[in-house]
């Protein structure tokens, strides 16, 4: 995980592939350094933070009229 600019990452720091569209990795890997207990916790925060990524990005895509559709079930404008 890294920046835009910086050639050896592979995932920038929103989970996506870098020249790939709508394409996310989301475990271990993307780690920069593994820690040094279990990586259950840290794991697991990742994907809770990437979930919100891809739900703020899908809102931002289909131009929702309100910010709580993002977390809560479809409603009627």
């Amino acid at each position: 995980m890294g920046g835009e600019q910086d050639p050896t990452s592979v995932v920038n720091f929103d989970f996506q592939v870098k020249g790939m569209n709508n394409l996310f990795i989301v475990d271990a890997s993307v780690m920069p350094t593994l820690t040094s207990g279990n990586v259950n916790g840290p794991v697991l925060m990742l994907a809770e933070m990437a979930s919100d990524i891809i739900k703020f990005k899908d809102f931002l895509l289909q131009q929702n009229c309100n910010i709580k559709d993002i977390f809560l079930p479809k409603v009627v404008c």
